[in-house]
C-alpha cells in the first residue's frame, strides 16, 4: 500500500456519509484548540551554506547518532544510491549508501521512517517489498551495501511505519475499510489498536486523511500532523491514550473537507514533522494548494511539547518541507522545497 506521505496530492472523489455528530474528525477524542505561548521570527543560519553537491535532489533528511546528516537523493543511472551521508560537525561528505535494486545489500524504494529508539541507526521503510530496516550508516558507507542491523516484515495493508522502544513498532494500516493505528511487537503481536477515524471510509478518504508521523524514541509516543486539517494528534503507544490539539478553528470543517475532492482551493496545513524526546516540530502553511510554491510566503514552525502545549510559533521565510533535529547542537535542519536546498535554524536560545 502506498504511504500517506507519498499520496498527498492523489485525488479521490465521492460523498461520505457519517453516522456521528462529533465536533472534530477524531472519534471519542476531545479537541483542544490551542494558540502559541510566543510568536517569534527566526532567520536561517547564514554560516551554513546548505550546499551538498553530491545530492541531485534532496527529498528527506535525518540526523543519525547526533553525528551524521543523511540526505535522501533521487536515484538515476549515474546515481544508484538512495542516500548520502555527511558529518554533522564538519559537513564533509562521508559517502553514499544503499543502492537501488533487489540484490543483496540493495533496496528498491526505501524512505526514512522516524527516529531510531537507540539513536544510532537509520530507519527505513520499503513498501515495495513489505519490509522495514534498521541500518548502520557508517558500515553501509564502508561496504557500499546496506548493513542491516535488523529487518522487519510489515503487516499487509500497511501505509506507514515507525520503530518504537522495546522491539515494538507503530503502524498505520487499513482494516475493514477503516484506517487504524496499531502498536505491534516485532513478532506481530498486537498490543493496542487505535480507531481515531471511526465511521470514515478509509479507502475513499485516503488523501483527505493524509498525515505525517514522528516518534519519541525515549517514550514511544507518536505524533501525527494532518495535511488537510490544522490538527496534531498524539498517541501513547504504551497506554492506548489519544489526545488531539488544533491550531485553527478550521478543524470544525472536517465534514465539508471529506465531502469534496481535493482541489486547488483545499487548504494545506502541515507539510513536515520532526521530534526530540522533549519537543515536536511541525512545519505549517495554512494556505490553499494553489498558492503552493509561490515565492515569499514562508512557513511557520510550530513547536509543541509532548503534552500538546503550543510553545512557539516560529516564523521563517523559507518554504519548509522535511525536517531533522540535532538534539546535541539544537540545530533544526530543513529542506527548503523550491530548490531542494538544506537550511538550518539554531533553536538553542528558544529551547
Amino acid at each position: 500500500m502506498v504511504s500517506l506521505r507519498q499520496i498527498l496530492f492523489m485525488m479521490t472523489a465521492g460523498m461520505v456519509v457519517l453516522s456521528c455528530s462529533r465536533d472534530g474528525i477524531m472519534s471519542d477524542t476531545p479537541v483542544r484548540l490551542v494558540s502559541p505561548d510566543k510568536v517569534v521570527s527566526l532567520c536561517s543560519d547564514t554560516t551554513f551554506q546548505g550546499i551538498f553537491p553530491e545530492v541531485l535532489q534532496c527529498s528527506c533528511i535525518q540526523v543519525v547518532n547526533d553525528s551524521v546528516i543523511v540526505l535522501q537523493d533521487q536515484t538515476s543511472e549515474i546515481n544508484p544510491y538512495h542516500f548520502k551521508a555527511y558529518s554533522a560537525d564538519s559537513l564533509d561528505y562521508i559517502g553514499p549508501l544503499v543502492s537501488r535494486g533487489r540484490g543483496p545489500g540493495e533496496m528498491l524504494s526505501p524512505y526514512m521512517a522516524g527516529n531510531d529508539p537507540e539513536g544510532k541507526y537509520l530507519c527505513l521503510q520499503d513498501n515495495a517489498v513489505g519490509k522495514a530496516y534498521i541500518v548502520d550508516v557508517m558500515q553501509s558507507v564502508e561496504s557500499r551495501k546496506a548493513s542491516v542491523v535488523h529487518s522487519i516484515d510489515l503487516p499487509s495493508g500497511i501505509a506507514d511505519w515507525l520503530p518504537l522502544p522495546g522491539s515494538k513498532q507503530f503502524v498505520l494500516k487499513q482494516e475493514k475499510g477503516e484506517f487504524v493505528f496499531q502498536t505491534l511487537g516485532n513478532d506481530g503481536y498486537i498490543y493496542y489498536t487505535f480507531h481515531p477515524y471511526r465511521d470514515i471510509d478509509g479507502e475513499r478518504c485516503m488523501t483527505h486523511l493524509s498525515s505525517i508521523l514522528t516518534n519519541n524514541r525515549m517514550t514511544g509516543e507518536v505524533a501525527e500532523a494532518m495535511v488537510f486539517l490544522p490538527q496534531l494528534n498524539m498517541f501513547d503507544s504504551g497506554t492506548g491514550r489519544i489526545s488531539s490539539v488544533d491550531v485553527d478553528a478550521g478543524y470544525r470543517k472536517w465534514k465539508a473537507l471529506l465531502s469534496k475532492m481535493i482541489n486547488e482551493d483545499t487548504r494545506e496545513y502541515y507539510t513536515g514533522i520532526e521530534s526530540s524526546p522533549d519537543y515536536i516540530f511541525a512545519a505549517y502553511k495554512g494556505l490553499p494548494l494553489k498558492k503552493k510554491g509561490e515565492p515569499g510566503i514562508g512557513t511557520s514552525i510550530h513547536i509543541f511539547d509532548w503534552d500538546g502545549n503550543f510553545i512557539y510559533d516560529v516564523k521563517v521565510t523559507e518554504d519548509i518541507g522535511d525536517m531533522a533535529f540535532d538534539n546535541r547542537t539544537k540545530y533544526l535542519y530543513c529542506v527548503d522545497v523550491p530548490g531542494c536546498k538544506i537550511v538550518r535554524y539554531s533553536l538553542d536560545a528558544l529551547l
